[in-house]
């Protein structure tokens, strides 16, 4: 698996949202089609900072799954 983490503090004042946007369903939906449930975006806020987590499944360059 690659897991890559991405971290941004959030905005104060922005609006709230209760769902996560377009973009972000979007990815999703992606990430399923493509691969199923090995491929996912799991988002948060916590302690003013927004946090994506985005897990792939890798191959090696030869095919063999990497460990």
């Amino acid at each position: 698996m690659l897991v890559v983490w991405v971290t941004n503090p959030c905005d104060p004042d922005r609006p709230r949202h209760k769902r996560a946007g377009f973009g972000l369903s979007l990815v999703r939906q992606r990430l399923q089609s493509q691969f199923g449930l090995a491929g996912q975006l799991v988002t948060g806020e916590e302690r003013g900072e927004f946090t994506a987590k985005l897990s792939l499944p890798f191959e090696s360059l030869d095919g063999a799954i990497a460990k």
